[in-house]
């Protein structure tokens, strides 16, 4: 196996506590409506598991499949996720990064893949986001920033040409 430059991850402990609570937070609204439920429980109470269960998956669905890590190898880099298999984008096809403000604090990497331009999301809570911002300008000097991360990253390793 290639030896790895750097490898940036989500905070392990705040992924990992926030996982289990969500696990808990489902275990109870399934359990509180297989046996806390009954003909008397005021609607409010018979709503409540509902939405619970509701923000619970929602919660795993993120943390769970989501990027968690960014490791630079010499000729690619890999978005590592928890439960879907890890991702390896080659440096040489990436064509755009951009920041997203709005509705989630992101970075969309845009890359060709089989002739296709693919966009993938990474969440800005990677720890040391604006290192791993400059590593991928560093190694693809051909991508194309927006405006917001052209003020980002730093002169020396940004070498595209306007």
């Amino acid at each position: 196996m290639k030896q790895y430059e750097e490898t940036f991850r989500f905070p392990v402990f705040m992924r990992s506590f926030t996982i289990v609570l969500a696990t808990l937070a489902l275990a109870w609204a399934i359990y509180y409506i297989l046996f806390g439920i009954t003909q008397s429980t005021r609607w409010f109470q018979k709503l409540a598991p509902f939405i619970v269960i509701l923000l619970s998956v929602r919660v795993l669905y993120k943390n769970l499949f989501t990027t968690n890590s960014i490791t630079f190898y010499s000729d690619y880099l890999k978005l590592g996720y928890i439960l879907r298999p890890s991702q390896k984008i080659y440096y040489d096809t990436i064509t755009n990064m951009e920041f997203q403000l709005k509705p989630r604090k992101l970075i969309i990497l845009t890359y060709k893949e089989n002739g296709e331009f693919v966009k993938k999301k990474i969440p800005r809570g990677i720890t040391d986001i604006i290192p791993a911002i400059n590593l991928i300008v560093k190694k693809a000097p051909q991508v194309e920033l927006d405006e917001f991360l052209s003020s980002v990253v730093t002169q020396e390793n940004y070498s595209h040409k306007d």
